[in-house]
């Protein structure tokens, strides 16, 4: 799997450019997915091959449809949540786990659905539990939460259940000076928050209105940072008094004003900007919305934010 993984990688520095992506969809074709499960299988109590095969299984199982197709096909799911819930602070299965479990959570149909058949989202929560100092893991883990969450109430609920609302305000606290993360971390807490009552009073129990405004007020050249800020907002305060009163304490019209303002030609402020300041000033004249069950979800899901 090490020697694998040194292939498929690139290897050295010497190695011309592109020479990785083609040697990871060779190893793909010549059935790598399938070795590196195997040994995953065979050998599970070993941390040396569970660290490699994970390892291995970020180059060659994410490389082209063909190789996804083989690791879903053949239990791939299965063993990397495996290793993933057996091995939580493993900073090697944690970093190459994450970011293959984005990959397909992001990117191929079905996997949200087999996880949550598998139990396999507690895996996510305790993985960024125990490594809440490693940037890169977290990206990864709020990415995932984000898209699962945005999926509807039962992984909501999932995640509700495994402390998913604390462990991502901790991130945020945790990385206040990494605006990509936070950024990342704000889409996982509007769909947590969005359409979902125990999450929002959850969140707003724990500080996270107060927590998103210092964000907000510390990144206001970042429409990314702004948009997902905003959308947070707008899932927390709708059809919520205490939260929208809270929203209204910390500034949250000023700050849906200035962001609106500031980034007037980026598509996702305005919407969730403009949307914010109807559920805090209802009297504002409110367009025409395609029926929903939450404005929230009308602006749009936290998808692109999530994938990168």
């Amino acid at each position: 799997c090490e020697h694998l993984t040194r292939l498929a990688s690139g290897g050295g520095a010497d190695r011309p450019e592109g020479s990785a992506d083609a040697t990871a969809a060779a190893i793909a074709r010549a059935g790598g997915v399938g070795l590196v499960l195997d040994a995953m299988r065979v050998h599970p109590r070993s941390p040396e091959v569970q660290r490699s095969a994970v390892a291995a299984l970020q180059h060659v199982a994410c490389e082209d449809d063909a190789s996804k197709e083989a690791f879903m096909a053949t239990g791939g799911l299965e063993c990397l949540a495996h290793a993933l819930s057996t091995r939580p602070s493993d900073a090697v299965v944690a970093l190459h786990g994450l970011a293959t479990l984005r990959h397909f959570v992001c990117r191929w149909p079905g996997t949200a659905e087999k996880l949550l058949s598998l139990g396999a989202i507690q895996a996510v929560l305790d993985v960024m539990q125990q490594n809440l100092a490693m940037l890169q893991v977290q990206r990864f883990a709020c990415s995932i939460l984000a898209h699962l969450a945005w999926e509807g109430y039962a992984y909501q609920a999932v995640i509700f259940e495994g402390t998913g609302v604390q462990l991502v305000l901790q991130t945020i606290a945790a990385h206040l000076e990494e605006p990509g993360l936070l950024a990342l971390a704000l889409a996982a807490v509007q769909s947590l928050a969005c359409s979902n009552e125990a999450a929002r009073r959850r969140a707003g129990s724990l500080g996270v209105v107060e927590l998103i405004a210092k964000v907000l007020k510390k990144y206001p050249a970042d429409p990314t940072v702004q948009a997902y800020g905003l959308a947070a907002f707008q899932s927390l305060a709708f059809d919520d008094e205490t939260n929208k009163n809270e929203v209204m304490n910390w500034q949250g019209v000023g700050l849906a004003t200035s962001a609106v303002t500031a980034h007037h030609t980026d598509q996702k402020v305005q919407e969730f900007g403009n949307m914010l300041l109807e559920t805090l000033q209802p009297w504002r004249k409110q367009p025409k919305r395609r029926s929903s069950a939450s404005p929230a979800r009308a602006a749009g899901s936290p998808t692109a934010v999530a994938a990168q």
